[in-house]
């Protein structure tokens, strides 16, 4: 039976003039009632318990990608290091070409203290904790406002 099934059988329940009738169909209402929402709950952790599982699978497959990639960087500096130990900057097979080359230069930081402050980029982020707090104490900020979300919790 759906919720909306067994909301229009507490409506005509209410309607029964015999207050004994009344009682006992209010009474069998309730209960399928608390069996469907205790149904919808064991539902929801199943869910909850699906949801876990994936996120296993998730880091598991994570774990595995990362190995791969570590896996392809090795082989790739073990070559690398074989060809300039002999010598090649370039090797060519029929299906495959190999070729050792410097790459763009790029920045390193020693010691990003030292660096002056027209190279440093400085983001402004908001702080919804402090907005929080002072919208609570009473002050007005413009393009913020407390909200209240109802959240249903199952025990």
């Amino acid at each position: 039976m759906k919720l909306y099934e067994i909301k229009k059988e507490y409506e005509d329940a209410l309607e029964i003039e015999n207050e004994e009738e009344r009682a006992l169909a209010i009474s069998k209402t309730n209960e399928l009632l608390e069996n469907k929402v205790e149904n919808i709950g064991k539902y929801l952790r199943n869910i909850d318990i699906d949801a876990e599982s994936l996120d296993q699978e998730i880091k598991r497959l994570s774990a595995r990608k990362t190995a791969m990639t570590n896996k392809k960087e090795n082989i790739k500096k073990f070559l690398m290091g074989f060809m300039l130990l002999n010598g090649f900057t370039k090797i060519k097979t029929p299906l495959l070409s190999f070729t050792v080359s410097d790459c763009q230069p790029s920045v390193q930081i020693e010691n990003e203290s030292l660096i002056p402050d027209e190279y440093k980029i400085i983001e402004a982020r908001v702080s919804k904790t402090k907005i929080k707090e002072a919208l609570e104490k009473g002050e007005i900020i413009r393009g913020a406002s407390l909200t209240t979300k109802k959240s249903l919790r199952i025990y």
